[in-house]
């Protein structure tokens, strides 16, 4: 079966919430909220959302004395409120490597950081299906406990809304 769209595709922008910027830290409260999109459903019945999502992550780190430190994995996470019920949906990775030729080295470095998802939504009665993006947690690797600076600003996200056959 081939299946056609019916109706016209909408975009709809969503905002940034929250900028991370985090100095010397060891335990962050988690999860943090970085964007968000709300979209009007009334008009569909079986929809198909197309998200994309980015921002720019800085990292700034010394050795101070911790050879042991490798790179750092942070994770994200896209979670769906829709009918009164919020699901995680997809989760992703930005990892980066450090490379410190002396003790004495620093590191920094800014980087985007972006990924699309499709997600097939069926019966929203509520006519609003909201998306967010969350900031989940961080693993150095390698050791090492803490960074000297972590960024995470300019957060956007917008989808492409089709209806479905």
């Amino acid at each position: 079966m081939i299946c056609k769209f019916v109706e016209s595709p909408i975009l709809v922008c969503g905002k940034e919430v929250k900028r991370v910027r985090e100095k010397f830290f060891l335990v962050l409260d988690f999860p943090k909220e970085l964007a968000r999109i709300e979209i009007d459903t009334s008009s569909f019945k079986k929809l198909v959302v197309s998200l994309d999502f980015t921002t720019y992550i800085q990292v700034i780190d010394g050795v101070n004395g911790d050879t042991d430190k490798e790179g750092i994995v942070l994770n994200f996470r896209v979670k769906r409120l829709c009918n009164g019920r919020e699901e995680v949906i997809k989760e992703y990775q930005y990892a980066r490597g450090f490379f410190f030729a002396s003790i004495s080295d620093s590191y920094d470095t800014r980087d985007s950081f972006s990924f699309m998802l499709c997600d097939e939504v069926f019966n929203c009665k509520n006519k609003c299906c909201k998306y967010s993006v969350e900031f989940s947690g961080f693993e150095m690797i390698g050791g090492g406990g803490q960074l000297d600076e972590l960024v995470i600003e300019d957060s956007s996200i917008s989808a492409i809304v089709q209806e479905l056959c």
